[in-house]
């Protein structure tokens, strides 16, 4: 699994999320670290597909746009390239996306209605899974769904995608170093895997080192402090303190 398939599957595991539905994950996602309200400027536009997209680039470790403002154009803010970028691949009816590969729908008789989401796996020939923003009861619904190659999507036409692997974040996770072996005596306690949920020592120790409240219980700004933490260190930035994150740790954060 990719980068940016990754922190879609992660972040979505939960069920869809909008600024009333799982909010405060909502707002860690699309706040990208940047905004200094949290996101909840942001939260209440209705139209959500590239604020999802962005935090998604954001999650996977690309340089987003830090700045927003009402009005600001799809391309100049929420996403840092266009159509001309080398990433970009035209549809022609032939070619098969990749996973994390980053599609852009558009209405033939109205270019500004348009649409942009993550191929996620494709489940048959054609058929694929997605992460998609937009829509959803408050106008900003972010979710799993599934899409169907062609000419057209939905009312609009699939125009082409951004490759993820060509953005750099379509490469395969690194695996996870596996446990040294040694005689009994010498092994080290093995610590466990925390994320949104845990609770315990573990995690008030973990929210002392990315600079949180140290409440010990693991929940949105926890899991969005420890991805900015493994982002500075060149890690995968999903929020999830895992063997790799405690490994980077002892070695004073360096990975």
């Amino acid at each position: 699994m990719n980068k940016i398939v990754s922190v879609c599957e992660h972040v979505l595991a939960g069920g869809r999320m909008a600024e009333k539905l799982r909010g405060d994950v909502y707002r860690a996602w699309i706040a990208c670290g940047y905004e200094q309200d949290g996101g909840r400027s942001l939260a209440t536009l209705r139209t959500s597909c590239a604020i999802f997209v962005r935090g998604a680039l954001h999650a996977a470790g690309y340089p987003v746009r830090r700045t927003w403002y009402p009005g600001l154009p799809i391309f100049k803010g929420w996403l840092p390239w266009d159509d001309k970028h080398a990433s970009w691949v035209r549809y022609t009816g032939t070619q098969r996306p990749e996973p994390g590969d980053i599609f852009f729908v558009q209405s033939v008789s109205n270019p500004s209605n348009c649409h942009v989401g993550i191929f996620l796996e494709e489940v048959e020939r054609g058929v694929w899974r997605t992460a998609e923003g937009g829509g959803g009861p408050d106008g900003s619904g972010c979710a799993i769904g599934q899409r169907t190659m062609g000419s057209r999507f939905d009312a609009r036409a699939l125009r082409g995608w951004w490759s993820a692997r060509k953005l750099g974040v379509g490469e395969p996770e690194a695996e996870q170093p596996a446990l040294p072996l040694a005689p009994p005596d010498d092994l080290a306690p093995v610590r466990r895997t925390l994320r949104q949920g845990s609770t315990g020592d573990d995690v008030r120790q973990v929210q002392r080192i990315v600079g949180v409240t140290a409440d010990g219980s693991y929940g949105p700004l926890t899991a969005a402090a420890v991805a900015g933490w493994q982002r500075a260190r060149g890690l995968v930035g999903d929020g999830v303190w895992g063997p790799v994150s405690w490994t980077t740790y002892d070695r004073g954060g360096q990975p």
